[in-house]
């Protein structure tokens, strides 16, 4: 569970330079959408199969 921290981390954490709740919210989705996509691409590129 630790690696999801650290991938996250790396894409700049939680540090934002936003204004406004929303756009935070979105800064963050965004931020978690990128590395569920590093993620998936590691997975498929290493025929490991999750379900």
């Amino acid at each position: 569970m630790k690696h999801v921290f650290a991938g996250l981390a790396q894409l700049g954490g939680k540090v934002l330079r936003s204004t406004g709740l929303a756009r935070a919210t979105l800064h963050l989705n965004w931020k978690a959408t990128a590395y569920n996509l590093q993620r998936f691409s590691y997975l498929k590129e290493a025929k490991i199969v999750a379900f």
